[in-house]
C-alpha cells in the first residue's frame, strides 16, 4: 500500500485527503480505495465511489477482527450473527438494529443477540444517527480475512492464518451514504469514519465479552 502522501506522481484521492491523519496507508483500484487506518478499531476500510449517474451513494466497508476462542458454541453464535440498522416507529422515529432473518430447513432463523447488545449502547446509536448513514449492516464471520469471499478481502492483502495465531472472529461492517461535494465533504467523510470506528470498537468489545477462553 502507498503511504498517505502522494506516491509515484499519483494524486491523493479526495477521501484520503479528507481523512488526513486517520489514514496510515492506502491504494486505489478503479473507483475503490482501500485504506489501513493509523489508529482505529477496524483493520481495513474500503470506500467505493459512485461510477455512474444512476448511483448517488458512496459505499463503505470495514473489517474488524478479534482474537477469540472458537469452540462449537462460539462458532454457532458468530457465524449466524447478521443485522442491519433501521428506522422504527411511526411518529417518533428511532434507529434500531434488527436481525437479518435467515431461512433454514425448519423455517426462519433469527439471532438477535448482537442486536440486543448494540441497541443498549445509546451513545453508539446516537453517533450513527449523527452520521446520517443511508444504510448500515453487520455480519459476523469465523476465521481470518482470506477465508471470506468479501470485496475487501479479495482486493486487500492476501494473508493466511498461521497455526501459531489465535483463532479470529471477523466482523464486516457495511454502510452507505450520499456524500455531497463542496466545503462539507471533509466533515461528512470523517463523520462516517468515526461512526464506523465506534461500531467496530463495540463489536470487538462484545466479542471479548461473549466468548470465554475456557476450553470445551
Amino acid at each position: 500500500m502507498r503511504q498517505r502522501k502522494n506516491d509515484g506522481g499519483k494524486q491523493t484521492p479526495q477521501v484520503v485527503e479528507a481523512l488526513g491523519e486517520f489514514v496510515s496507508e492506502w491504494r486505489s483500484l478503479g473507483n475503490t480505495i482501500i485504506m489501513r487506518p493509523s489508529v482505529a478499531s477496524f483493520a481495513l476500510m474500503m470506500v467505493r465511489s459512485p461510477v455512474s449517474s444512476l448511483e448517488d451513494q458512496t459505499r463503505f466497508e470495514c473489517l474488524t477482527r478479534t482474537a477469540a476462542p472458537l469452540n462449537s458454541r462460539s462458532r454457532e453464535i458468530v457465524s449466524r450473527q447478521s443485522c442491519r440498522l433501521v428506522s422504527v416507529g411511526r411518529l417518533l422515529k428511532k434507529l434500531s438494529f434488527q436481525p437479518i432473518i435467515e431461512t433454514g430447513p425448519g423455517g426462519p432463523i433469527i439471532h438477535p443477540l448482537i442486536c440486543e447488545a448494540l441497541n443498549t449502547d445509546e451513545e453508539l446509536v446516537s453517533t450513527l444517527k449523527k452520521a446520517r448513514l443511508e444504510s448500515v449492516s453487520v455480519t459476523g464471520y469465523e476465521g481470518p480475512l482470506t477465508e471470506m469471499s468479501l470485496s475487501l478481502s479479495a482486493d486487500a492483502e492476501r494473508r493466511t492464518q498461521r497455526p501459531s495465531e489465535p483463532p479470529t472472529v471477523t466482523w464486516l461492517v457495511s454502510a452507505s451514504k450520499k456524500i455531497l461535494p463542496g466545503t462539507g465533504f471533509r466533515g461528512q467523510v470523517r463523520a462516517v469514519y468515526l461512526a464506523l470506528d465506534s461500531l467496530s470498537y463495540r463489536l470487538q468489545d462484545l466479542t471479548k465479552q461473549a466468548f470465554s477462553w475456557e476450553s470445551e
